[in-house]
């Protein structure tokens, strides 16, 4: 994710206090018009991955959210696959393609 333009542009590092920091969010937030509230991520936090990191596991696939300096990546897992092995794949993913988003 890239930074947004314009008067409601949020950095990627914005877009994902807002997602994963729920307890941190400000009433003074400015919303762009017609915007609902939206669900809020939510998921496993992984150790050692970027400078955050989050897992989850959806009915039908797994997602990965990496942030790491205002560099926020999601690797996205469809299908009937292990969520385990797509967790480990998704970290080396993320291994590779990090250093080169800096």
């Amino acid at each position: 994710m890239q930074p947004g333009r314009g008067p409601y542009a949020r950095t990627p590092k914005q877009m994902w206090e807002e997602a994963f920091h729920t307890e941190k969010k400000s009433a003074t937030v400015t919303k762009r018009p017609g915007e609902r509230e939206k669900e809020r991520a939510s998921g496993e936090k992984i150790d050692g991955l970027g400078d955050e990191a989050v897992w989850a596991t959806r009915q039908f696939g797994s997602v990965m959210h990496v942030l790491k300096g205002n560099v926020y990546l999601r690797l996205s897992f469809g299908g009937p696959a292990n969520h385990a092995e797509q967790l480990e794949k998704a970290k080396r993913i993320a291994n590779v393609v990090l250093p080169r988003l800096q």
